[in-house]
């Protein structure tokens, strides 16, 4: 680095990676000596120079000098280093946009999270508790990616920092695959497809228990399973929807925003992919997205259960109508045939008296059994 001017400067470098586990920074001073600072997400949070979510060293640099700045880092996983020099208040006006997307997101997700969390309260569906598991997952995910959980959630927690920050998106995966089984209801329409899903559930139960033996060892691994059941879930989604599921569109279309922002992350996390300004947002403006499409799917499918629902209950009343209908129409036509009866017995000669006589015979017969005992024969 180079300070031309007669004054000393105050830079900011940032390296925009929160999930490098050992960083140290290492400046040259007059007596030569170094300044070394060491940080890192296997660190607790209080050792950063600078409170941020990433990492962030404010450098001074003495006027006419020139100076040799080193950074050594190493990393669990993969060893990412979107480095950045910026003058201070440039760095102010980033860092303010930066944590009001932050809130922004998380506000969001938050919100969706309670809303639907009350619905399923009411409802006692599923679906709506897989829902919010997966959103609650999801925000989770995002923010140990990018730091805020380090800084606000458990910022003395040095392992448990370094070990979340290579699977923080498994679980939002494997609540939005129970999503998926239960909202395209694969076990009855789809059942080869659903034994599919029912695999990747059990890779995303193993995923990181793997991760947790050796995560040099299964880091690859892992981002390979993690594309490609994003991937089979698309194709998943995409079929139902090939089979014209009403339900299948919006999920589709909910799950295409995520899996674009997801592939991207995975990409970059795989370093497979360079870092952009665009691309660390990715996952966040996918699974908001997501979040809402997925959000309008349920309203969707409660309309479709309410107007199912009205439909049975009208087809009920008009099968009871009818029923009702039949009977009225027996008991008519059995009145009529009593009327008939009555009339032609009415019309028959001494029909009266012979009612009348064996009427009354029955009473005259048990009275006396019961006083004489022996008049039956007489009788």
């Amino acid at each position: 680095m180079r300070n031309a001017s007669d004054n000393p400067t105050l830079r900011m470098l940032e390296i925009a990676y929160p999930q490098l586990s050992n960083v140290q920074f290492h400046q040259p001073l007059a007596d030569g000596t170094y300044r070394s600072l060491s940080t890192g997400s296997a660190m607790p949070f209080a050792t950063r120079p600078y409170p941020n979510r990433g990492f962030v060293f404010p450098v001074t640099l003495p006027a006419n000098a020139d100076q040799v700045l080193y950074l050594r880092i190493w990393s669990a996983a993969t060893v990412i280093i979107p480095a950045q020099l910026w003058e201070p208040q440039q760095f102010d006006l980033a860092e303010r946009d930066d944590y009001v997307i932050q809130a922004w997101y998380f506000g969001m997700a938050t919100a969706m999270i309670l809303f639907n969390f009350l619905l399923f309260i009411s409802l006692r569906d599923v679906i709506y508790f897989y829902y919010v598991s997966f959103a609650a997952c999801m925000a989770l995910g995002v923010a140990m990616q990018k730091g805020l959980a380090k800084e606000f959630l458990w910022p003395n927690a040095a392992q448990w920092s370094d070990l979340t920050g290579n699977f923080g998106f498994l679980p939002a995966l494997l609540a939005m695959l129970l999503f998926m089984r239960c909202m395209l209801e694969t076990a009855k329409a789809f059942p080869k497809l659903d034994r599919l899903l029912k695999a990747m559930v059990a890779g995303c139960v193993l995923a990181p228990v793997a991760l947790a033996i050796s995560v040099q060892t299964f880091t690859v691994p892992v981002i390979l399973f993690f594309i490609t059941a994003l991937l089979l879930g698309y194709c998943s989604a995409l079929y139902c929807a090939f089979k014209r599921q009403r339900s299948a569109y919006l999920f589709l279309a909910a799950y295409s925003v995520l899996f674009l922002g997801s592939v991207m992350s995975a990409l970059q996390y795989g370093a497979l992919l360079p870092a952009t300004k665009l691309s660390p947002f990715g996952m966040q403006f996918g699974s908001a997205l997501e979040m809402l499409l997925l959000a309008f799917a349920l309203a969707d499918r409660f309309v479709v259960i309410r107007r199912k629902a009205i439909h049975d209950v009208e087809q009920a009343n008009a099968g009871l109508e009818r029923r009702l209908q039949e009977r009225e129409e027996e008991l008519t036509e059995a009145h009529h045939r009593l009327r008939k009866i009555e009339q032609r017995s009415n019309a028959e000669p001494g029909a009266a008296t012979f009612d009348a006589r064996y009427a009354r015979r029955p009473r005259f017969f048990a009275c006396e059994c019961i006083a004489g005992g022996g008049t039956r024969q007489d009788e």
